[in-house]
């Protein structure tokens, strides 16, 4: 295992970091690659990305950067086309010399998109550009794709992250705990690593509902917790739309219809943010689906909403508290015993 900043890595997202790493260390150059990072969602993906942007940044004092969702080329290329200003859009990209793409997967099925795409990408590592892709898939999974753009990632670096296997497992409840300063004893991590065959992400959740639900109850957090707090949640059903929204508005103090309506005040705005952003995060939902939940609001409004929380929560104490706080409340309303 190694910590690298806040990332950790481990067998399962090794490769991965390596290509990002050297991708890096090759700004400018003609050998410059395109790294296309794929694995199931909350595996790293994203954290991976702002990695890399941030070595970036440290090492250039004055990148030409792009971050994007796949869904947000995709809405300004259609919106540029549909009012004949290609040109304007085309000359966005002229300086740029990183560009990063999350979501990749989200180009199946728009073609114009994709050959616009390869025409950027063409002129950025024409230039010596250093380019980064992140998907759910990997490029030969990708149905109705431009073959010149899947030429483009399959020629450059390709890496999985897989889900992670149990001694990994272990690895990252122990930093998990560390991190969010719980008090989990060895067998109860090795309990938790053994039944949940999840993702980062989730195992991270886990571990904050199994501290909630510790302390709301006046328990200890040891093997007999964890194996009834297990045992409990077998039994409860996936998450909804409409349960992260009452946590949400619960926590905000305002109403539901409130929270999904189209009111714009700072309030309402916020709240709504961090329960799209949930609701992408803890749901299977499209990205569509949670829009339309959320007041009608189109795909990139979500992703406007999900890049704007996970910044945030970099910077804001406050954030964080609000996300943990949401996390551990949709656990409480039915907690094991101890």
């Amino acid at each position: 295992m190694r910590v690298d900043s806040h990332l950790l890595v481990l067998p399962e997202n090794a490769l991965a970091f390596t290509a990002v790493e050297t991708l890096t260390k090759t700004p400018h150059s003609k050998n410059a690659q395109i790294v296309f990072i794929y694995g199931p969602s909350g595996v790293g993906k994203t954290q991976l990305a702002q990695h890399f942007l941030q070595r970036v940044r440290s090492a250039d004092r004055r990148p030409s950067v792009m971050f994007k969702h796949a869904a947000e080329f995709i809405d300004e290329f259609i919106e540029a086309a549909q009012a004949n200003n290609i040109p304007q859009f085309q000359r966005s990209f002229a300086a740029i010399n990183c560009l990063v793409i999350e979501d990749f997967q989200a180009f199946e099925g728009s073609p114009e998109s994709q050959q616009q795409l390869v025409a950027q990408v063409d002129r950025i590592i024409g230039r010596g550009g250093q380019i980064l892709f992140t998907s759910r898939k990997s490029p030969s999974e990708l149905k109705n794709s431009n073959e010149k753009l899947i030429n483009r990632c399959i020629g450059g670096v390709c890496a999985a992250i897989q889900l992670p296997g149990l001694s990994s497992r272990k690895q990252l409840l122990a930093h998990f705990a560390s991190v969010e300063m719980i008090p989990l004893p060895d067998a109860a991590a090795e309990m938790l690593a053994a039944e949940l065959s999840v993702s980062p992400r989730e195992l991270r959740a886990a571990i904050i509902q199994v501290e909630a639900a510790a302390r709301l109850g006046g328990c200890r957090i040891d093997t007999p917790f964890v194996r009834n707090y297990l045992q409990h949640e077998a039994k409860r059903p996936d998450l909804g739309l409409s349960d992260i929204t009452r946590a949400v508005a619960r926590q905000f103090d305002i109403s539901v219809s409130r929270l999904r309506s189209r009111s714009r005040n700072q309030e309402s705005a916020l709240a709504r943010q961090c329960a799209m952003y949930l609701s992408r995060e803890l749901t299977e939902k499209r990205l569509e689906e949670i829009g339309r939940y959320f007041g009608n609001r189109d795909h990139a409004t979500v992703v406007y909403a999900c890049r704007r929380i996970k910044s945030r929560a970099l910077e804001s104490a406050e954030i964080r508290r609000h996300i943990t706080q949401i996390l551990q409340a949709l656990d409480t309303s039915a907690g094991p015993d101890c």
